[in-house]
């Protein structure tokens, strides 16, 4: 399931990728790739508060995360930035 959201978020299909992804963490909540990918999907459809609870979530799970862990930042600064 993890790989067709990751296909269908490459072509473009953001509604179903996120629908899946949101599933695969329904799951497999300890699932910290699905975590970020479902996070960059929700930053990218500028839905920030969202995407910053699963890239927090993402680096509790996974601390090595140095990804996750930057993208807390900027959407830190986004949700700043709008407020």
């Amino acid at each position: 399931m993890l790989y067709a959201a990751v296909a269908y978020a490459m072509s473009g299909k953001d509604a179903k990728a996120t629908q899946l992804l949101q599933r695969v963490v329904e799951l497999e909540p300890t699932n910290a790739q699905a975590r970020w990918r479902l996070a960059a999907l929700l930053y990218d459809l500028m839905d920030y508060e969202q995407a910053l609870l699963h890239f927090r979530e993402a680096v509790r799970l996974d601390p090595q995360d140095e990804y996750s862990r930057e993208m807390v930042g900027t959407v830190q600064s986004k949700l700043a930035i709008e407020n």
